[in-house]
């Protein structure tokens, strides 16, 4: 009895602590061991050895379940990001969409040098070309402009398909004189592509529906910032 209490707190002690038991209940066990007659040393011995080898089965496997559990949280994570990001990105052009915009506006860099610029334009005659060509060319027409503009601005620039056809881009700390050479060589890019019927309203610094608007004027709130960004804002810089 005594040496079947020993073997119980062993296994207690092993299962949480295998030095433990090393320690204080192998110890015990063999001065039991000792003090037993010998006919029963081998009925001792398989007492000692199987709670020994299951609790060090169970050991094992309830680290490898505690392995698993964590590599499993890790890519739920990673899931749960990823996720996250896809919902704040336009599935057909790879851009921000509002909500990823509104996110980026919320987290932009300090003004250093120049200013922060919106630049608003949107694709000539594109329900025209997306009626005579179909939907299937439309969206292709869009996938090609956005990786022009894309293109055409700096890697810390935040580009967003605001609408349908309707693009913004948000240029931080720069220059009203190099926000429209931006727009310029936007319009240019756009102009490259060739596209049936398609150009950029904001070619220039003049059409009418396009406008580079300083960042300071605007409100991060999307009720303030959507009403302000309106191509009748009279603040704003017209751009051809």
């Amino acid at each position: 009895m005594a040496l079947l209490t020993v073997l119980f707190i062993g296994s207690l002690a092993f299962a949480i602590n295998i030095k433990a038991f090393t320690l204080h209940s192998l110890p015990a066990f063999i001065v039991c061991l000792w003090l037993s007659p010998s006919e029963h040393w081998l009925r001792m011995i398989y007492s000692f050895i199987l709670p020994v080898v299951a609790i060090g089965v169970h050991h094992v496997l309830q680290r490898r379940n505690d392995r698993f559990a964590q590599e499993l949280l890790s890519r739920l994570l990673e899931e749960r990001e990823t996720l996250t990001d896809l919902s704040m990105m336009d599935p057909l052009t790879g851009l921000y969409n509002r909500r990823g915009l509104q996110s980026r506006l919320e987290n932009l860099p300090a003004v250093e040098n120049g200013e922060h610029f919106v630049l608003l334009m949107d694709i000539d005659h594109f329900k025209a070309y997306n009626d005579h060509y179909g939907h299937m060319m439309g969206d292709q027409a869009l996938i090609r402009v956005s990786a022009a503009i894309r293109d055409a601005v700096r890697s810390r620039d935040i580009v967003a398909r605001f609408g349908g056809e309707e693009f913004m881009v948000l240029l931080t700390n720069i220059s009203l004189e190099h926000a429209r050479q931006t727009a310029e060589r936007i319009r240019q890019k756009v102009y490259d592509l060739k596209i049936p019927t398609c150009s950029m309203s904001a070619s220039r610094l003049t059409s009418p529906s396009a406008l580079v608007l300083p960042f300071s004027r605007m409100k991060t709130q999307k009720a303030r910032w959507k009403k302000q960004i309106k191509p009748s804002t009279k603040q704003s810089i017209l751009a051809k």
